[in-house]
């Protein structure tokens, strides 16, 4: 038998649906070995907005990123307001406190 290591995902996929979709007993429900993975197990929706337009980010009237960018900003400045302006709508405390992580460390190196 060759080891999953070497199966491509094509092949993987064959032998699930192989050996999962033939019958289901307890349910009796049969199934044609051409059902899809995703029919039975539907995996999650990724859109595009999810990556490029989170709903987090896109509350106010402007993204976090394009301020940041529009800004020239530095990395710990970009994050503050990346968090401060996230934190109603993901993480709240968690994104205050990093927020303050990130402030605390332009504090901490600043130079008059």
């Amino acid at each position: 038998m060759t080891s999953k290591k070497n199966l491509s995902i094509k092949d993987l996929k064959k032998i699930y649906e192989d050996t999962l979709f033939c019958e289901d007993e307890e349910e009796g429900h049969k199934y044609e070995n051409s059902f899809s993975i995703n029919q039975r197990y539907p995996l999650p929706k990724l859109t595009a907005d999810n990556i490029n337009k989170p709903k987090h980010y896109t509350q106010g009237k402007i993204e976090p990123i394009d301020y940041i960018n529009a800004n020239n900003m530095s990395f710990n400045e970009g994050n503050i307001i990346k968090y401060v302006t996230r934190y109603k709508y993901k993480n709240g405390l968690e994104d205050l406190k990093k927020a303050k992580y990130y402030l605390d460390n332009i504090i901490d190196n600043y130079k008059t």
